[in-house]
């Protein structure tokens, strides 16, 4: 029987998902499994409550209600096609063709042909010897527990688990997260006494057959019972629907709440600050009344839900009239896309203006009073005023060539950028993980966290900029241009800037695709 392993709605049509095979475990039923005491003991942390997004941000609204499933969860078990309950609807859909609205796809479903059908199994097949569940995770639970709750054995719960870690860390479930299984008749023979464990003949005894959990809005892991015996693994990926949105406003009070108000989410405003942060200083150089333009897209699930947010495409900042633009691109043969001005010179620079979010410029450099010695000297740094935690960026590439206390200036990050460049970062109340004397940083990477050690009034960071081994004011330095786009990848580049500018003057006649923050 032909394995479909996805099937998604986008872009009006129907798409195939990809498919990644993973490890095998051995079946319970087999052969004795073999148990690994570490590996059941790193699924033990049950869920305490996080119903945060996971890294990324897309999980958490994602995972309530019935919606998780919606479009595109169509998976393979032992030659039987399970179809999530959530989307039986969908095998009566026929293929989308371009230039098809949504709703009338979905409305004359029944008018078109039946792509699916010849894959599933008859009506009641699946009925006379299979039973499916949808369990929704709870505080206290784990993913073992879970499957154990849904009527596998401890054996082939913990196989199971074993097999998605090649995926997914089952440390990681989110409250709210849903998991299908599906047992299947063992078709035992009869014990002596009749049906073993208490079965009988309208109750046969289940195994587990395969399950689904869902890792992120367009991931799903899949384990399944192979022919043999064994358990695999593997993991789906879906395409999302993509719809292009334009947020533009005027700053009243500061750009983060505008770019809100406009319709960004919270991930793409950071993205646009980091992305100006070479040129921009976002303590001073806003002023009420300057104004900006993010086109980006929308990610949308089949109910038509904004999973999160991509990549932005266009940004734009007027700052005292004056109009700086980025341009996303990828050069032909680059591995990732990079920004670039109109001239197609990248924005990027050998180290960031600043190197913190939101941060409040509470001393600059130069001669001060010593808030704690109480004499005048030279302040050789740049003081941001931040909450304790608020994360520490590394300003540019390079190698860590200190981290650890440093007497006054408490915990201390130095990061060596080029021959000519070092950076300095002082009072961290901790260092991110890995951040250690010799280990290799990009930029924009968190290093650390304020704090107030060291000789220090309060939190905050301490910043410095060192050029030939001579502290420098990191404010007024002319910092070296990143690099220009020459010949056949600068014609390439105006080829998909005048596609963006063509798109943005379209979208800015239509109220529909473009929100404004007034």
């Amino acid at each position: 029987m032909p394995q479909i392993s996805a099937i998604i709605v986008a872009d009006d049509r129907l798409l195939s998902g990809q498919r990644v095979s993973g490890g095998q475990m051995n079946d319970p039923f087999s052969q004795t499994p073999n148990r690994d005491d570490d590996q059941v003991t790193s699924e033990s942390s049950a869920v305490a409550g996080n119903q945060d997004a996971i890294a990324g941000g897309g999980m958490t609204r994602r995972f309530k209600g019935k919606q998780i499933f919606a479009g595109f969860s169509l998976l393979v078990a032992s030659g039987t096609l399970c179809v999530n309950a959530q989307i039986n609807l969908i095998h009566q859909f026929g293929r989308f063709q371009p230039g098809d609205s949504m709703e009338a796809d979905l409305l004359g479903a029944e008018n078109r042909p039946d792509v699916l059908s010849r894959h599933l199994p008859p009506p009641d097949a699946e009925a006379e010897n299979m039973r499916s569940t949808t369990l929704v995770v709870e505080r206290g639970d784990t993913l073992q527990k879970m499957i154990r709750r849904g009527g596998a054995s401890a054996a082939e719960a913990e196989n199971a688990v074993t097999a998605i870690r090649a995926y997914f860390d089952p440390r990681k479930l989110q409250i709210n997260q849903e998991i299908s299984l599906t047992l299947e008749s063992q078709q035992l023979p009869l014990a002596a006494a009749g049906y073993p464990h208490g079965a009988t003949a309208d109750n046969p005894p289940m195994r587990l057959s395969h399950l689904t959990i869902q890792t992120d809005v367009d991931r799903f892991v899949s384990v399944k019972r192979q022919q043999d015996g064994r358990f695999s693994a593997e993991e789906i990926i879906t395409e999302l629907l993509r719809r292009p949105t334009l947020a533009k406003g005027t700053i009243n009070a500061n750009l983060f709440t505008a770019a809100r108000k406009a319709g960004a989410s919270a991930d793409t405003v950071v993205e646009l600050i980091r992305l100006f942060s070479f040129d921009v200083d976002f303590q001073r150089d806003i002023r009420k009344g300057d104004a900006f333009e993010i086109l980006f897209d929308q990610e949308l699930d089949y109910n038509g839900e904004v999973a999160r947010a991509g990549p932005i495409r266009y940004a734009s900042l007027t700052l005292s009239g004056q109009r700086r633009e980025l341009f996303r691109f990828q050069p032909p043969g680059d591995p990732d896309a990079d920004y670039f001005d109109e001239n197609g010179k990248t924005a990027r620079k050998a180290l960031m203006k600043t190197p913190i979010d939101g941060a409040r410029l509470s001393s600059g450099f130069g001669p001060r009073k010593h808030p704690i010695l109480g004499y005048t000297r030279m302040h050789k740094g740049t003081d941001f005023a931040a909450p304790r935690g608020t994360p520490i960026m590394a300003a540019g590439n390079g190698t860590i060539e200190i981290a650890g206390r440093n007497g006054g200036y408490g915990n201390y990050i130095r990061i060596r950028h080029n021959g000519q460049y070092k950076t300095a970062y002082a009072h961290l109340s901790k260092f991110a993980s890995g951040i250690r004397t010799g280990a290799r940083v990009r930029q924009g990477q968190t290093i650390g966290y304020v704090g107030s050690t060291g000789r220090s009034t309060g939190p905050h960071l301490h910043y410095e900029v060192h050029f030939n081994g001579k502290q420098v004011n990191s404010r007024t330095l002319k910092l070296p241009t990143g690099r220009s786009l020459q010949n056949s990848a600068l014609v390439a580049f105006q080829q998909s800037r005048e596609k963006i500018e063509q798109e943005r003057i379209a979208m800015n006649g239509d109220p529909v695709q473009t929100a404004d923050a007034k």
